[in-house]
């Protein structure tokens, strides 16, 4: 899936790339759920939304810092 490529590729980005604040550095992560419309079929914009939540929410519990791409066993 393209998306999921894209969406780890931001997410490695952003782990290399420190906040800089007065009192330092700080991390962070970023954890992403990503859900692919297909033309094939008629799903409404709230149900692929739904999807890629189920997928974000997949990615937290397993340890955040993740990509995810939804699947029927997400």
């Amino acid at each position: 899936m393209e998306a999921e490529k894209l969406a780890n590729q931001l997410r490695r980005h952003i782990e290399t790339q420190p906040l800089l604040a007065t009192e330092g550095e700080i991390s962070v992560t970023l954890s992403s759920g990503v859900a692919e419309a297909s033309k094939k079929t008629e799903e409404t914009l709230y149900e692929l939304l739904h999807k890629a939540d189920e997928a974000l929410y997949s990615a937290k519990r397993n340890g955040r810092n993740q990509v995810h791409a939804y699947s029927l066993q997400t």
